[in-house]
C-alpha cells in the first residue's frame, strides 16, 4: 500500500509541476514605425559586423524597443562576464551599438530604444541599452 501511495504522490507532483507557474503574457506588439529601424539595423550589421566572431542572431521590435540579439563566442563572453557590471555594458556597447552618427538614430522615434541582448550558447547574460 505504501508503494502505491508513494507512486501516486510522485505522479501527481510530476503532473502538476506546472500548476503553480504564472501564465506568461504575450509580448507587446511592435510599433509599426520600428520596422524601418529593424531594416536599417539589418543593413548596418551586414556592412559593419560587431566584435570579432560576434554574430547578430536576431533583430526584432517589441513595443517601443528594438532588440538586437548578439551571439558571442563562449570564451569572449566569459571574459566579459568576469568584469564589473559597468564595464560589461561598456564593452558590449562599444562593439555592437550603432555609431552616434548612424542614420538609424534619426529613424528611431524619440520614445523608443535599442537594446542589445548579448548571448552565449543561446543564453542572454545582460541587456545593454544603446545611446547616441
Amino acid at each position: 500500500m505504501f508503494r502505491l501511495t508513494f507512486a501516486l504522490a510522485l505522479l501527481s507532483a510530476v503532473i502538476c509541476s506546472g500548476c503553480t507557474e504564472e501564465m506568461k503574457t504575450a509580448p507587446e506588439p511592435a510599433r509599426p514605425e520600428l520596422k524601418r529601424v529593424v531594416d536599417s539595423l539589418n543593413l548596418h550589421y551586414q556592412k559593419s559586423p560587431p566584435g570579432i566572431n560576434w554574430k547578430i542572431s536576431a533583430i526584432t521590435a517589441q513595443g517601443n524597443q528594438v532588440l538586437v540579439t548578439v551571439a558571442i563566442p563562449p570564451d569572449q563572453a566569459s571574459q566579459i562576464m568576469r568584469q564589473p557590471a559597468e564595464l560589461q555594458f561598456r564593452l558590449v556597447a562599444e562593439q555592437a551599438c550603432p555609431g552616434k552618427d548612424n542614420a538609424v538614430w534619426q529613424q528611431l522615434p524619440a520614445d523608443s530604444i535599442i537594446n542589445l541582448l548579448p548571448s552565449t550558447s543561446g543564453q542572454v547574460f545582460i541587456e545593454v541599452r544603446c545611446s547616441h
